[in-house]
């Protein structure tokens, strides 16, 4: 698992998987890393090269998953 926190005081932490990863193991990791119950957490994909991560797919970077906190406006819940 590798971290990845946004800037500003109240910037969103992803926590980054590779693919292989099921996404019932990472979210629980990554919710007994962040302290937080495994509901609040969701999976999206994520694009990383070296120490930087994107949200859209970029050229040269590998296809991993992140698990983040939903935020207030999810409607998925």
């Amino acid at each position: 698992m590798r971290i990845f926190k946004a800037n500003g005081r109240t910037g969103r932490t992803y926590y980054v998987f590779p693919r292989k990863k099921k996404p019932e193991l990472a979210i629980e990791e990554a919710a007994r890393a962040a302290h937080a119950n495994k509901y609040e957490m969701k999976i999206i994909s994520v694009w990383v090269d070296g120490s930087d991560l994107w949200i859209t797919p970029t050229r040269g970077a590998e296809k991993m998953i992140a698990v983040i906190r939903r935020g207030k406006h999810d409607k998925d819940r």
